[in-house]
């Protein structure tokens, strides 16, 4: 049966009214970067959606309303107090996965894995009269199939996360956070100082940036690889522009073609970032890597040397390896994984 639901939203309309004009929750600032166009006023109904995206029966569409509803009261009241919920546990895990399923929900990741799957069948072409071969060629990934397959992956990732802590950074100057039509950032300061390192959500050094307001930033953090300044109420506060236009700029990195604002940023604003951005090399593209017959694929991070005073990254020597910097996994993060793989073989 075809879901009444159309409209299929990969970016929440309630997180969307977090940074509308005036806070009237109706209307919101758009930039769209593919024609350079700015609109200071635009309905946030029709923002970061696409028909039956997530497909026509509807069932995706109602497992991620389950996710919203209890994430949304959550999200709402750190909003209002400015505070990480920490307790209960189900709470701070409600808002660690929604977090983490607003990047793999995103149709930037689906495209990735479709982009990843192409770039296997383009090579392999060549070998396509052994049968084993020619079968895997045609069984292409399908635009619905990545759309799935990715967001499988958030719970796993959650879990594999829990061991993350977590800060509110609080913007203190006169320039807005901006959002993006894909604005969860999945970062690691110190895989960004080392040439060639790349990380994953598995990672020593993971970090997890996600604006929740004009003036307040969600971080989700590896602890063991960071020394944190806060205050006495657990929050980081920003006051240099500098540091906020940095993050800003990743958010348009990151972000697939939209760009969200409230009435305090200008045009000018939002044109300065965007050619800054063409410095930069784009996250999630593919990179193909051969060694001799192997053939192996890697995707690009978001990478621009982000520099915070109140974050500072330890160094850790013991992770050079004949002078190239290697990041294990985090213990937590192994041990999840691991216990994950078994269930999933019982299953």
């Amino acid at each position: 049966m075809k879901s009444e639901k159309e409209r299929q939203h990969f970016v929440p309309r309630f997180y969307l009214k977090k940074f509308s004009n005036n806070n009237d929750e109706k209307s919101i600032g758009v930039f769209l970067k593919d024609n350079k166009k700015f609109i200071k006023s635009a309905s946030i109904e029709g923002q970061s959606q696409k028909p039956f995206y997530y497909g026509e029966d509807g069932k995706v569409e109602n497992l991620l309303m389950e996710i919203e509803g209890p994430a949304s009261r959550v999200f709402n009241k750190i909003c209002e107090d400015c505070e990480i919920i920490k307790t209960p546990l189900e709470d701070y895990f409600r808002i660690l996965h929604f977090v983490i399923n607003l990047y793999f929900r995103n149709p930037v990741q689906s495209q990735t894995l479709l982009n990843s799957d192409d770039g296997f069948n383009k090579h392999f072409e060549e070998f396509k009269s052994s049968p084993e071969i020619k079968s895997l060629l045609d069984n292409k990934l399908t635009t619905t199939q990545s759309i799935i397959l990715s967001l499988s992956q958030s719970f796993r990732i959650a879990r594999m996360c829990l061991d993350l802590s977590s800060k509110i950074i609080v913007n203190k100057t006169s320039t807005p956070f901006i959002i993006s039509d894909n604005p969860t950032l999945k970062y690691n300061m110190i895989a960004d100082r080392s040439k060639g390192v790349s990380a994953g959500f598995a990672s020593y050094g993971l970090q997890i940036f996600l604006p929740i307001t004009p003036t307040t930033m969600l971080l989700f953090y590896d602890s063991k690889a960071y020394e944190i300044h806060e205050d006495e109420k657990d929050l980081l506060h920003i006051i240099k522009d500098s540091e906020i236009s940095q993050l800003n700029l990743l958010q348009v990195l990151n972000s697939s073609n939209c760009l969200y604002f409230n009435q305090d940023i200008n045009e000018s604003d939002i044109i300065s970032l965007v050619n800054q951005a063409k410095n930069y090399r784009l996250p999630n593209e593919i990179i193909p890597i051969k060694f001799g017959g192997y053939f192996l694929q890697t995707i690009s991070e978001l990478k621009i040397n982000l520099n915070l005073t109140a974050i500072n990254p330890v160094t850790s020597q013991q992770f050079a390896i004949h002078g190239k910097l290697i990041l294990p996994m985090r213990q937590h993060a192994k041990k999840m994984k691991e216990f994950l793989e078994k269930e999933q073989k019982k299953n």
